[in-house]
């Protein structure tokens, strides 16, 4: 039994993890070639629903540092950051301002998107 998963069984994952890993190279190399021309960009926006929030980001294009810096955390589920405490409340326009800022400093392509303000009275 040792000798078949020595000889058969443990050579055919280390092949299998080998292709993985190629593969995974591969991807992260042609993201980073297409750099801004193959990706739409982040989008900063602020709903009511959803507080204010960031898509478009994608493993190691530096937009985690900058965010985290900001105060925002990564949604698991609807995979996207948010900023908490931002529900149910006013777009902070000069927050979104310096996170877009620094977003542009670190190179990535930012659009804001924010409602228009409903008028009182």
């Amino acid at each position: 039994m040792w000798q078949i998963a020595h000889d058969v069984v443990l050579p055919q994952r280390w092949a299998a993890a080998q292709e993985q890993a190629a593969a995974q190279a591969a991807r992260a190399a042609s993201a980073r070639e297409e750099g801004d021309e193959g990706a739409e960009g982040l989008t900063l926006q602020h709903t009511t629903e959803d507080g204010t929030t960031v898509t478009g980001t994608r493993l190691g294009d530096g937009a985690a540092d900058v965010l985290k810096r900001h105060g925002f955390r990564w949604h698991r589920k609807n995979q996207y950051w948010y900023a908490p405490g931002s529900r149910d409340q006013q777009a902070d326009t000069e927050f979104m301002a310096a996170v877009a800022a620094d977003l542009r400093a670190e190179n990535l392509s930012v659009t804001t998107a924010q409602p228009e303000p409903t008028p009182t009275a």
